[in-house]
């Protein structure tokens, strides 16, 4: 405006410096934290002292032709600094809280996946332990009727018996053999007795 007395320049820095204010009032309200309410009032109070350096000593030296140069060197430049130094810490500010709250959030998410891996390293070992116990129940009769088996066949004896026991599995396959050997013996000795 100084250099070429055009009006728009003037308008833009008005528009501009209320757009500014409004923003900053709204990230005030917005603000969550102690700090940032201070860095916010900090940058309102930077950009009132700039828009009254411009309104109350630079435009009247606009208006009467006065030494503009001196007042953008002492108050203007000064307050343009301060205002962009405290804009620059709110950002800082704002930066560090982004990268805190995601380092927070990749920590919490570590720690879930180490979690979930312990709980299926658990779940394998659970059901290793499951099957193997399960396996246990289901052979182990059947491994006392082959023990008695191949204690019967070694001393050729057929009064071995086997126990049912009401379970699934063994109880079907323990009881023809344990009918096998009852009629087995009961036939063997008639064998015996005819000359």
């Amino acid at each position: 405006y100084i250099i070429d007395k055009d009006e728009s320049y003037l308008t833009n820095y008005k528009t501009l410096s209320a757009t500014v204010s409004e923003e900053l009032n709204e990230a005030y309200q917005n603000a969550t934290t102690e700090k940032g309410k201070k860095l916010l009032s900090g940058a309102q109070s930077s950009l009132k002292a700039y828009t009254d350096a411009v309104d109350q000593k630079l435009m009247p030296e606009i208006e009467k032709n006065g030494d503009t140069a001196a007042v953008m060197k002492t108050e203007i430049a000064p307050a343009a600094k301060t205002l962009d130094q405290n804009l620059q810490d709110y950002k800082d500010y704002r930066k560090s809280m982004i990268t805190d709250e995601i380092a927070a959030s990749v920590s919490i998410a570590q720690q879930t996946q180490i979690i979930m891996y312990i709980a299926i390293v658990l779940l394998i070992v659970i059901s290793v332990i499951l099957s193997l116990v399960i396996a246990l129940m289901l052979t182990r009769p059947i491994k006392e009727m082959q023990a008695k088996l191949i204690a019967a066949a070694e001393q050729n004896d057929l009064t071995v018996s086997f126990l049912v026991r009401p379970r699934p599995a063994p109880g079907p396959l323990a009881a023809p053999r344990t009918s096998f050997f009852q009629k087995s013996r009961t036939s063997f000795p008639k064998a015996q007795k005819v000359p």
